[in-house]
């Protein structure tokens, strides 16, 4: 079963909007990845995967500002590991 046919039979499950996230970004279509990756934070605010997965999609279309707000908000939620990895490969560590 795809992806948008689970959403539509659980629209509040955000893992699933995560993973569509993750398959646009694969396809290289990053805003549509944002745009997933922003209704799995909406649908799960405390996730801080879903934050520093938006924030490696801003990265790609060179949206600085934004990624470092992500990563930011990826590391209030508790996913420290996740931010720093991304902090270092950017070589943005505090």
């Amino acid at each position: 079963m795809g992806l948008t046919k689970l959403i539509e039979i659980e629209p509040n499950n955000p893992e699933y909007y995560n993973n569509l996230g993750f398959a646009y970004f694969n396809n290289e279509e990053y805003q549509k990845a944002i745009d997933a990756y922003t209704k799995a934070i909406e649908l799960n605010p405390n996730e801080g995967l879903y934050y520093s997965d938006r924030a490696n999609a801003y990265g790609k279309l060179g949206k600085q500002e934004e990624l470092k707000a992500d990563l930011q908000r990826s590391r209030r939620a508790n996913s420290d590991f996740v931010s720093r990895r991304f902090l270092k490969l950017l070589q943005l560590t505090p």
